[in-house]
């Protein structure tokens, strides 16, 4: 059964993802990126479609859908690049709403995925894809081809991404490492 679903929910991705919402998935990186380039993943052309969108830069002319984010220079210079809604990020993980009472005034949100904030607070992204997010990945994709993996709760999420104190030092180390650096050598916004 939930096999189905999940296949039902990728074509639903596939359809709704337009040039502007790929674009954005694939440079937004972390969970996100990979899911977007496991949904890319079903036909080259599709795929190789997405490469040449993302290099070409950044859609303005993608409608009421498109969102865009605006980087403003001291200097007078704005960049910008696509990025997603929380909508829209929602049909990449999955994002499902269940009524739980006979009257069907509690909504419950299940996701197929992690939502990118709590993979990111569980110290899963640490600024590119490492080998243990793709483990993790290929894991949880595993289950669900073999009808163990199922939609879950934002509680369910937090302790399936719950890490080793270890792993949560070192990606909090990266993480102000990072800043650090953006801080040192960045322009001021």
């Amino acid at each position: 059964m939930w096999k189905s679903d999940y296949h039902a929910a990728r074509i639903r991705a596939l359809a709704v993802l337009g040039d502007t919402q790929i674009r954005g998935a694939l440079s937004e990186g972390g969970i996100l990126w990979r899911l977007a380039r496991e949904i890319l993943s079903v036909d080259g052309d599709v795929y190789y479609g997405a490469i040449n969108i993302c290099t070409r830069g950044p859609l303005l002319h993608g409608g009421m859908s498109t969102l865009v984010h605006v980087f403003p220079e001291s200097n007078g210079i704005s960049y910008v690049d696509n990025g997603m809604t929380d909508s829209e990020a929602g049909i990449l993980w999955g994002r499902y709403q269940r009524y739980c009472s006979d009257t069907h005034l509690t909504v419950e949100e299940l996701s197929w995925w992690p939502k990118p904030e709590s993979w990111n607070v569980a110290g899963f992204y640490t600024y590119i894809w490492n080998p243990h997010n793709e483990d993790y990945f290929q894991k949880r994709l595993t289950e669900i081809r073999e009808e163990r993996g199922h939609p879950m709760k934002a509680s369910d999420w937090r302790s399936s991404l719950r890490q080793t104190q270890i792993a949560r030092t070192l990606a909090g180390m990266v993480d102000r490492a990072t800043d650090r650096v953006f801080q040192q050598h960045l322009p001021k916004f």
